[in-house]
């Protein structure tokens, strides 16, 4: 990823610079992965399977493939609680 730096940056404060924004990245993508994991074990739990809960697993797949291989690398491996074989996803709800 390429960041614009602020003009009349020396070569070292440039660096610094890039090394900081490369720590807030990886701290906020921490975060995040965190935070998806906790909702996808939620929604397991709850055994809600949507295309919000295919969302979630997507993202988990691209922030923390080695926990959640992408579904492309993942078919035929079993996989610990990922949706059941026969359940159709809920996409939308009757009231």
């Amino acid at each position: 990823m390429t960041a614009t730096l602020p003009a009349g940056l020396s070569e070292a404060e440039q660096t610094a610079y890039r090394e900081g924004l490369d720590l807030y990245v990886v701290q906020f993508q921490d975060r995040a992965v965190e935070r998806f994991t906790a909702g996808y074990q939620q929604a397991i739990q709850l055994q809600v399977y949507d295309q919000n809960t295919v969302k979630i697993r997507e993202a988990l797949g691209r922030l923390a493939s080695d926990k959640f291989p992408p579904d492309r690398e993942a078919r035929g491996k079993a996989r610990v609680a990922d949706k059941p074989i026969g359940v159709d996803l809920v996409t939308e709800v009757a009231r």
